[in-house]
């Protein structure tokens, strides 16, 4: 399960990726 959703008061997308028990959380700039 792939959840993506951009900060609404900043200019970086977040990306969360949900893998069994892990959560990684990526913060693409741009």
């Amino acid at each position: 399960t792939v959840l993506s959703y951009q900060c609404p008061h900043c200019f970086y997308l977040v990306k969360v990726y949900l893998t069994n028990d892990e959560a990684v959380v990526e913060q693409v700039t741009g």
